[in-house]
């Protein structure tokens, strides 16, 4: 899962699955990411997504994008919450001591909820998330750069 694009992609993918409410996708997602091991590594992920999104809002509204406790207290693991807050925040990241499959899955679909809670804040069809999706190559496809090659012409 900590393949150059397997945790953002899966984030990605998750968010759409909640989206088009695809409660079965999201259980296929969940159970691939766990026998992979990669549950934290989705969680970083949707944290730096949820985060990315909520910036956004916050600069379509002009005003901040605000996260009720009651949000964060979905996470009923207190060490998975922080971690997962952690994660919304951009902080340091150790490893939570305690890590339930099912809280580190809601704190997932909680991070995930956020996401698109802010999209929708920021005026972002959530349509988006599949065409960000097809871009994303899977974890077995080559990386093109998006950059030139140092060595190539530029310009006229």
């Amino acid at each position: 899962m900590t393949t150059v694009w397997g945790a953002p992609r899966a984030a990605y993918l998750l968010a759409l699955a909640i989206a088009r409410e695809d409660d079965q996708g999201r259980s296929e997602l969940w159970e691939t990411v766990s026998r992979a091991g990669g549950e934290t590594d989705l969680v970083i992920a949707l944290g730096a997504q949820a985060r990315l999104m909520s910036r956004a809002a916050a600069t379509a509204t002009g005003k901040p994008f605000d996260v009720p406790d009651a949000v964060w207290k979905r996470i009923p693991c207190p060490d998975v919450r922080d971690y997962s807050m952690a994660a919304y925040a951009g902080g340091e990241l150790g490893t939570p001591s305690f890590s339930c499959a099912r809280c580190l899955r809601i704190a997932a679909e909680t991070l995930a909820g956020l996401h698109l809670a802010a999209m929708d804040a920021a005026g972002i069809p959530r349509t988006w998330l599949a065409e960000v999706c097809a871009r994303i190559p899977e974890a077995d496809e080559p990386v093109t750069p998006s950059v030139p090659d140092a060595g190539a012409a530029v310009g006229p």
